[in-house]
Parts: C-alpha cells; structure tokens; sequence
C-alpha cells in the first residue's frame, strides 16, 4: 500500500492487488510529446519485444543493456516510467532503483522491475526499495500493455464528497405507509412470535 498527500490535506492510496501496486504519476519528457520509457534489459529478444510493443502502443521507448548506459540516458532526459530486470550482474534493477529514489528529480518516477525468478523475496525487496511494480518473466504483452498504461494515466481529480446532512436533505423522508399497531396488538405480536420460536 502506498499514501501520496495531495491538495487541501487530502490522500491518494494505492492497493496491492495481485501483485501490483499502483501509483498514478506521469511526468513528461522535454524532448517529445510521447511519454519516455526507458527499459532496462539485457536479452535482446526480450527487449526488442518491449521496444516494438510499447511504441506500437503510443510511447517513445529507448532500452538499454547495462546500469552504466541507463544512467547516462538518466543524466540527459526523464524518462515517465522506467522497467528494469532484477537478475543479472550486481542485480542492475535494484541499483537502478536505488539510484532514481535517492535523485530528487528522478524519485518521482515509476519504477516495475521484472524477475524470472518470481520468489516472493524478490517482490518484498522491489516494493520496500520504491518500486512500485514487481512483475514475472515471461508475460504477455497484454498484461504489459495494462501495467503500463495504468502507470501512465493522468491524475483523474478528485471530487469533494459532500456530507451526508446535505444529501439528506436534498431527499426529504418519505412517511412511511406501514399502519401503525396499537400497544394491545404489538404486545400480542411479541407474545405470538416468542411462542413460535
């Protein structure tokens, strides 16, 4: 679960559900119109897979096989999402996500790593180091398609609920049609109903 503090001391909170956790940012890139993913991965079958799904989906991808090469493309441009690999030398999806949550531009940015070996240690470690998705390899690019575009939605605002003494009042109660039992009948419904029990 995770609480941001929005406008007028009011929260927004992500569930887990399954294993994802959701948290609605989108910051944009200065270059282009698309919004930036940058993907982290070191098989090329796998990352020319993300690369021609996610732009056919609308967004400007660029990936990357190495931390050093993520890092210089962090240095020049803010990516909207980042996805990572766990597994791989010096575990790069954790230090990059290490890397963006202790750089104040770049902490804002949602992070889903990825993991092929799915124990549920490496979704705890994911989740406390402020990523905000752990996903399994391999999955299906409709599933891939879902997480990212509900990380990339817009803030939706939300709207003041109103009290509810005002909605009660914008419907006054009804009388009610139900006759109105003397005292001789209702103690004779009591007694009637205490006997049949």
């Amino acid at each position: 679960m995770r609480v941001t503090d929005l406008r007028e001391g009011r929260r927004s909170v992500a569930i887990a559900l399954a294993h994802a956790v959701v948290e609605q940012t989108s910051p944009r890139t200065q270059d282009s119109l698309l919004p930036l993913v940058l993907v982290l991965e070191s098989e090329t079958a796998a990352s020319d897979f993300m690369r021609s799904y996610l732009t056919s989906e609308g967004y400007e991808v660029v990936t990357v096989e190495t931390v050093a090469e993520a890092r210089s493309v962090l240095e020049q441009r803010t990516p909207s999402l980042l996805i990572a690999e766990i597994e791989g030398e010096g575990m790069p999806g954790y230090s990059l996500c290490s890397h963006c949550k202790e750089t104040p531009r770049l902490k804002p940015i949602p992070i889903m790593l990825m993991t092929s070996s799915a124990y549920p240690s490496d979704y705890a470690k994911a989740h406390s180091m402020g990523a905000v998705v752990c996903m399994a390899k391999p999955f299906k690019r409709e599933r891939l398609g879902h997480v990212v575009n509900f990380l990339l939605r817009p803030l939706t605002p939300v709207r003041p609920r109103r009290p509810v003494r005002q909605i009660l009042r914008a419907f006054p109660a009804k009388q009610s049609k139900t006759p109105r039992l003397s005292p001789r009948a209702a103690l004779a419904c009591r007694r009637f109903s205490a006997a049949s029990c």
